[in-house]
């Protein structure tokens, strides 16, 4: 099935629909008229980086690292000439940037740009409890307290400013944060699957889409939001 939002296309094949056909999950589509009437779908092919093996390496290591070891001018040395050089160049694209804890550090430590998450991350699709999912591992997380948001919007507010990520309070009283990049890459996938469906549950929603319940209880959030569901009760959402 495909849905139209505005001058959008939006996939709302099931899981086990797409892996029938032989598409990934991840997949894009590329749509072109044939006539009238006639749409041809086809999978986007993504074509690796020369660099991807650099680059996974990297990121690797700025995920995997403890703090001491990714400080400015010490990140380095674990790396080789080539690694250096691409490392040089993922600075100046912004992929990663240097960040002081505080003014009381002379040197900053190197992060990896919320934009930038490594597509084999689980990206919050993995299921744990709420208070073990965090933004640097998983593209999201969750504040019970308004003393815990408070907190985090402080910590991230150049995040914020920059557009990386936003946060949204639900009725449940959690106030849920997450990368917009990550967030675009399943809100379509949710709201089509909503709407392929008359009313549908939220571990429904989480089943269809292979991801965590909590992420989709935050895509829905922002749906909603946005005026593109209603929550018929809790946990139970149809598409407008």
């Amino acid at each position: 099935m495909v849905i139209i939002k505005g001058s959008e296309l939006a996939k709302a094949l099931p899981q086990e629909k797409l892996k029938e056909l032989g598409f990934s999950p991840e997949s894009d589509f590329d749509v072109n008229p044939v006539k009238p009437g006639v749409w041809v779908f086809s999978e986007k092919k993504i074509e690796k980086s020369a660099n991807a093996e650099v680059d996974a390496k990297i990121f690797k290591l700025l995920g995997e690292k403890s703090l001491s070891e990714k400080v400015e001018g010490k990140f380095e040395k674990l790396l080789n000439k080539t690694e250096q050089k691409r490392f040089k160049e993922l600075l100046e694209e912004g992929k990663i940037f240097p960040f002081k804890l505080s003014d009381k550090y002379k040197k900053p430590i190197y992060k990896v740009s919320y934009s930038q998450r490594k597509e084999t991350e689980t990206h919050g699709t993995e299921k744990k409890p709420l208070k073990e999912y965090s933004l640097e591992k998983d593209g999201i997380m969750v504040c019970t307290t308004k003393a815990e948001a408070t907190m985090a919007s402080m910590r991230l507010q150049d995040a914020i400013k920059k557009g990386e990520i936003q946060g949204i309070k639900s009725f449940d009283s959690n106030y849920y944060i997450i990368e917009n990049s990550l967030l675009e890459k399943y809100r379509q996938l949710v709201a089509g699957t909503i709407a392929s469906q008359k009313t549908i549950s939220l571990n429904e929603i989480a089943e269809k889409t292979n991801i965590s319940v909590i992420l989709a209880k935050i895509v829905c959030e922002f749906l909603k939001e946005d005026g593109e569901i209603i929550e018929k009760k809790e946990g139970l959402f149809q598409y407008v």
